[in-house]
């Protein structure tokens, strides 16, 4: 049928990019209709390279992955995607993957995961070029990491450490991808932290700074991506509304001072700044 026609609805709300989780092209689905609306709705995709195709090729023999050519179904989503490229927002290469199949992940296992990743892209830029993708066109690669696990030795207090092992192996393989590579995090923190972990330069404790001080300006110097964001621990609706209004009267109380120092800058201190007649300076 027609479907709900959610992509030129998310257009008109102003969303221009959605990211998908599973695509899995020449499974007997046709996508195509899909792209072909996204680009009608100036909707750009994110398209997956899921963790199964990142464990199935480089893990053929396992149980799970006999009935599953990995390598063919990479081909087949760049192949799919190629007319398209105009639409494709980005390669996402995993999600989480340093903990995929590990009930607890180590530094081993994320070294090992490194490895499946690497295949992984050396498939995926083979197919790229197998289909003449245009290298105008030649859309962003991530590879999300989660912020909740400390999985490096070089960076062991690092929130999402794993970016620590994966990403400057993937820039020393791939040089092919400065300028594509985006740094993916997947974030379940609360605003205020999330802020502090993204901010550039930053505080000693932030994301850009502790690569910094791990020997890794390469990767501090990725633009961040953030692939997931959300809150770990579920909130009931009175304390959303709670908050809410917290952080309203504290967004006035700002507003407030701002407008009172302005007075004062302008020589208008005794104006209330409630927008009645007689104005303050700061309304230009």
């Amino acid at each position: 049928g027609a479907g709900r026609a959610d992509l030129a609805e998310m257009g008109r709300l102003g969303a221009n990019a959605v990211r998908l989780y599973s695509w899995r092209a020449g499974s007997g689905r046709n996508h195509e209709p899909f792209l072909e609306a996204a680009v009608a709705a100036d909707v750009a995709v994110a398209l997956p390279i899921d963790n199964w195709l990142v464990h199935c090729l480089s893990h053929a023999e396992a149980q799970p992955c006999q009935a599953l050519d990995a390598a063919a179904a990479i081909s087949a989503s760049v192949s799919e995607a190629r007319p398209h490229a105009c639409a494709i927002a980005a390669w996402v290469v995993g999600t989480e993957y340093e903990k995929f199949g590990e009930v607890q992940p180590t530094v081993a296992s994320v070294q090992e995961r490194q490895r499946d990743l690497e295949q992984a892209l050396a498939h995926l830029l083979e197919a790229e070029a197998a289909v003449g993708w245009p290298p105008e066109r030649l859309p962003p690669i991530t590879v999300p990491v989660s912020l909740d696990t400390y999985l490096s030795e070089r960076c062991p207090t690092l929130r999402g450490s794993a970016a620590c092992e994966f990403y400057p192996r993937l820039l020393a393989r791939f040089p092919q991808l400065a300028g594509r590579l985006l740094l993916g995090l997947q974030a379940y923190l609360p605003g205020p932290d999330l802020r502090r972990l993204l901010q550039r330069p930053g505080g000693p404790d932030s994301l850009h700074a502790q690569l910094l001080a791990a020997g890794l300006p390469e990767v501090a110097a990725l633009p961040t991506l953030l692939t997931e964001v959300g809150s770990v621990e579920p909130t009931s609706p009175a304390a959303a509304a709670a908050e809410l209004e917290q952080q309203k009267q504290a967004l006035a109380a700002e507003v407030h001072a701002r407008l009172r120092d302005e007075a004062k800058l302008f020589g208008d201190e005794g104006q209330t700044g409630d927008g009645g007649g007689g104005g303050g300076g700061c309304c230009g």
